[in-house]
């Protein structure tokens, strides 16, 4: 009988940190006449970060090499399409190691012809980065959930969108409990006014966190009474 193989689940602790993507940072694209669903990079940038340290320090990326390529004729006068190209991969920190990543090409057009003629785009260096450091990235399972397909299952979006508002919900309530619990302690309007002022963006949310107000006037009022008494 042949064995049923089995995962280490300290292989898939970094895939599964970091495949499941935030439908904020998203965005539809129509290309090559499908629909596909793109990621911020700098998303997950933040991500590595959150995981590894700043960049620069907890990770960061090695630029192998960056050329021009000539691509199909624009016009009949000579003039050709370029293409600039880089080959880059992602480095990181466990501890005290440094280790590199997966080599993965990005490109850009540098000159193309559009509806508008023969345009030069001088951020193609730049897009050429990014769309490396995203297929970089994606080795490690960075929106892994996109790259396999996760995201053409309306079902799988909207149980991320669902899951996200649940979260802030729980975190909004975590705040005002937290706020709450201070006005509750304030024993003078000196300790309980500027509650208010770092309240303001919880308060000015929808909707609005009604216990949170609620205490606060309460309090208030507690205070001024017992100020008009100490006054007797």
């Amino acid at each position: 009988m042949a064995q049923k193989k089995t995962t280490n689940p300290d292989h898939m602790r970094l895939w599964d940190q970091v495949q499941t993507t935030d439908p904020e940072f998203t965005k539809p694209l129509k290309q090559f006449g499908g629909k596909f669903t793109t990621v911020q990079t700098m998303y997950n940038c933040r991500r590595a970060t959150e995981l590894w340290g700043p960049a620069g320090q907890g990770w960061g990326t090695t630029l192998h090499s960056a050329e021009t390529i000539r691509g199909e004729p624009l016009d009949d006068k000579g003039t050709c399409a370029m293409i600039f190209v880089v080959l880059l991969s992602v480095w990181w920190r466990d501890g005290e190691e440094c280790h590199d990543g997966i080599k993965q090409y990005g490109s850009a057009f540098l000159l193309k012809k559009d509806r508008r003629g023969i345009v030069f785009d001088d951020e193609a260096p730049k897009k050429a980065m990014t769309d490396a450091l995203g297929k970089s990235l994606s080795y490690f399972g960075f929106s892994g959930d996109i790259y396999l397909g996760m995201w053409d299952d309306n079902k799988y979006v909207e149980g991320l969108t669902q899951e996200k508002i649940k979260n802030q919900k729980a975190e909004t309530q975590e705040i005002t409990e937290h706020f709450i619990t201070r006005i509750k302690a304030a024993n003078n309007r000196a300790t309980l006014d500027p509650i208010w002022g770092e309240t303001k963006a919880l308060r000015e949310s929808n909707p609005p966190p009604v216990s949170l107000i609620s205490a606060f006037e309460k309090r208030a009022k507690e205070l001024n009474g017992a100020n008009d008494v100490n006054k007797k």
